[in-house]
């Protein structure tokens, strides 16, 4: 889906919007060893960190309902 943005500088742009299907936001603490760990794995996958905890939490959620 496109925006369509008007400054009121004059300045018209268009921009790509997201869709946002998140709205809770979860925190934990956690070993920092661990932690380490997994942005080395996140990192061999290619994504984030987040994305990757959230990835693995999703799946968990999805096998035991």
């Amino acid at each position: 889906m496109k925006q369509t943005i008007n400054r009121t500088d004059g300045i018209t742009y268009e921009r790509k919007v997201r869709e946002k299907k998140y709205d809770t936001m979860l925190w934990t603490r956690f070993n920092g060893d661990k932690v380490e760990q997994l942005k080395k794995i996140a990192e061999k996958q290619g994504t984030t960190l987040s994305i990757l905890i959230r990835t693995i939490l999703e799946e968990y959620i999805e096998k035991e309902a």
